[in-house]
């Protein structure tokens, strides 16, 4: 299975920031999704209440919520909810009860922060072209400034924050070029990561006979803290 070795990493490393805590509280998922990257068993077994935020929560996400001191929270990780539905004024924060918590030891974004903008975009693209329809504090690169709200939002926390993201995307052939090369970051420099793997997301065949797709994931277990 090509997803099995990337989220297998991606646990690993999460692990890795669970054991460099020296309390246990609480932690935050933000982007729970399938709940396949992040270690789940070990988060229940050590923290006194492991909460899942997600804009939406799907089967895997409902089950873990029957556990014991596993909460659900529904949250827009990129602010820009009620803006797209219209409401006035600025971007929300979407961590800002958690932001001042003495009890939160550890946040996890967890393979979300290259589709933060997917939704926002496509929002763009649907409204109509005349710049005075758009909101007058929307910036002009939209994707570039969501990636950089949800670091900005990292850094704002007090607690140990673990970062697992996809960087670039590229398609690479048999004859061994490679054709698209795509930043997920917009143009954000990350810092050297702890852990850095290739995930092969369609291999020969599956979109064509010559070209696999693959993205480049970074991965720090404390990020903003390691050198």
């Amino acid at each position: 299975m090509a997803y099995a070795a990337d989220e297998e990493d991606s646990i690993q490393v999460g692990r890795q920031a669970i054991e460099r805590l020296g309390s246990r509280r609480k932690v935050l998922v933000l982007g729970s999704g399938l709940l396949r990257d992040v270690p789940l068993r070990l988060m229940r077994d050590r923290f006194e209440q492991v909460m899942l935020l997600d804009a939406v929560h799907l089967l895997p996400a409902r089950i873990a919520a029957r556990h014991r001191g596993v909460t659900i929270v529904v949250g827009d990780l990129t602010g820009m909810a009620d803006v797209m539905a219209g409401a006035p004024g600025p971007r929300r924060d979407p961590l800002a009860r958690w932001r001042d918590d003495p009890d939160l030891d550890l946040v996890i974004s967890a393979n979300v922060l290259s589709q933060l903008a997917m939704a926002p975009a496509a929002w763009l693209e649907r409204r109509p072209g005349r710049e005075e329809d758009l909101p007058p504090d929307l910036p002009p690169d939209l994707p570039a400034r969501i990636v950089g709200w949800h670091l900005d939002d990292l850094r704002a926390l007090r607690c140990q924050v673990c970062l697992l993201t996809d960087v670039s995307y590229s398609e690479r052939r048999r004859d061994g070029t490679e054709g698209a090369d795509i930043d997920l970051m917009h143009g954000h420099d990350l810092s050297r990561p702890r852990a850095r793997w290739d995930w092969e997301v369609a291999t020969w065949g599956e979109v064509a006979r010559d070209v696999a797709h693959v993205h480049r994931v970074h991965a720090w277990p404390n990020w903003g803290k390691e050198t």
